[in-house]
């Protein structure tokens, strides 16, 4: 992460960003009505991206930070795939062509939840509302705590060819502080199985700056980690935001790890990786060198390709179920997140819409700008002036001041000029959503109410 020369970035470090894991990010969502979004609806054309949420989990752990709902009784989550059908009939039915969804992904909670069976029945209905490309790329998130061999069976035969394995940590004093325990061994089982019956890309998650986490039991999860060989990994950082996720109460603050100590975890991390050979891809992922994400960095074709995506033609994506987020060329709409007004406007006939957002092309500039950072790392000025005709240090003249000034991001050596544009500091890599920052015209207007995510997390 950062080295001994950087400790004048702590107060870089310390500082309370967005994740931007797009741009505008939720925090700034607003109220929306349904026929909006309908109206956005009408207009999809071209291939499209559906992301599907199921919400469900047997048991919360305590670090979660996803829209998720535990329940052990099977009849609420089965009668939620009815729900699902409802507003992929509702969602299909509003738009005027018939678009190809070129890539799928089941995310949760976990999709796991759920039995083979009504795994099948899930494809079916959306099969039955919309049209799949014949090579559509198609992903799952599982929880190995729940997932068996048969549903691993069944999702490959659907089609699904990622798969992404929840592991947090391996350490049996952290899983218990975040009420989640899962062997190596299990781990593994999952892994290997999910390749022998065809998985191309399987990826694995980790948290660092959990509860109780130490450097020597960091050390010990990712040599166990690496043993396994998953061909991505995720290390993302835990944000303990208690005030803002209630369950997050149940962990002890003084369990969890300062901010030097977050820097040691993540630089463990890292650097284990980095010695196995994968190859870091932005922020927070990595990939072995034949990968197509390590490939795709290198090409800096991330987020670029996505099916065919330039930055005049924005790409679609569909979300469906309970808080899912919907990314439109005229902004975003994000479902309702409790299960009972989902429901009810459901049978109403409505789109569960609850929120979202309109975006002008100020955002649209701004938005490429704050990809290609999280992406590559690096801004090429001529290509922002190219895409968009604009003249860039005429348009963020103000950005630029901020970047260049005394104490700003380029006397401080987080932030590089180069002949091309700006380069972000190899060692600063995990203060690069500190640069987006500059260019993010809407974080003054956030409501002081919404939570934003500490930089290390």
């Amino acid at each position: 992460m950062l080295n001994d020369k950087s400790d004048r970035w702590l107060h870089e470090a310390a500082r309370q960003v967005p994740r931007y894991t797009s741009y505008p990010t939720a925090h700034g969502f607003v109220p929306m009505e349904s026929a909006r979004y309908a109206s956005w609806l009408a207009e999809v054309e071209g291939p499209i991206a559906l992301y599907v949420h199921f919400p469900f989990c047997s048991k919360r752990c305590t670090y979660c930070a996803c829209s998720m709902i535990a329940t052990t009784h099977g009849d609420v989550g089965a009668a939620y795939l009815d729900l699902l059908d409802r507003e992929a009939v509702a969602v299909s039915q509003r738009m005027k062509r018939d678009p190809v969804i070129r890539r799928l992904h089941w995310g949760g909670g976990t999709p796991t939840y759920y039995s083979s069976e009504q795994l099948e029945r899930t494809m079916r209905t959306l099969l039955n509302r919309f049209t799949f490309a014949d090579d559509a790329d198609l992903s799952v998130e599982v929880d190995p705590r729940v997932t068996t061999d048969r549903q691993l069976d069944t999702l490959r035969r659907l089609g699904f060819t990622r798969i992404s394995i929840g592991v947090q940590d391996f350490a049996p004093a952290v899983q218990a502080s975040i009420g989640r325990l899962q062997t190596p061994k299990l781990t593994r089982h999952v892994l290997r199985k999910a390749r022998s019956v065809g998985f191309e890309s399987v990826n694995v998650d980790l948290v660092y700056g959990l509860p109780l986490q130490t450097e020597r039991r960091m050390e010990a999860t990712m040599e166990t980690v690496v043993s396994m060989r998953p061909d991505r990994l995720a290390v993302y950082g835990y944000a303990h935001l208690p005030e803002a996720i209630p369950h997050q109460r149940k962990i002890d603050t003084r369990d969890v790890p300062d901010l030097n100590q977050r820097r040691r975890l993540e630089k463990i991390a890292r650097t284990n990786l980095r010695e196995a050979g994968y190859c870091e891809i932005g922020l927070d992922h990595f990939a072995l060198p034949e990968d197509r994400l390590a490939i795709a960095a290198t090409d800096r074709s991330l987020y670029r390709d996505f099916m065919g995506y330039t930055t005049r033609r924005t790409p679609t994506l569909i979300g469906l179920g309970v808080s899912s987020i919907g990314d439109l060329p005229q902004g975003f709409a994000q479902n309702v997140k409790k299960l009972s007004l989902y429901e009810g406007m459901l049978k109403q006939g409505q789109l569960p819409v609850d929120r979202g957002l309109v975006i002008d092309d100020d955002d649209r500039v701004r938005r490429e700008v704050i990809q290609r950072l999280m992406c590559d790392l690096e801004l090429r000025v001529g290509e922002i002036e190219r895409h968009f005709d604009i003249r860039f240090d005429v348009y963020f003249e103000k950005e630029v001041a901020a970047l260049r000034e005394p104490g700003g991001l380029i006397d401080l050596g987080i932030v590089h000029e180069s002949s091309t544009g700006y380069v972000v500091d190899r060692a600063a890599r995990s203060l690069v959503r500190n640069v987006c920052r500059v260019f993010d015209s809407r974080t003054g207007r956030r409501a002081e109410k919404e939570p934003l995510m500490s930089n290390s997390g």
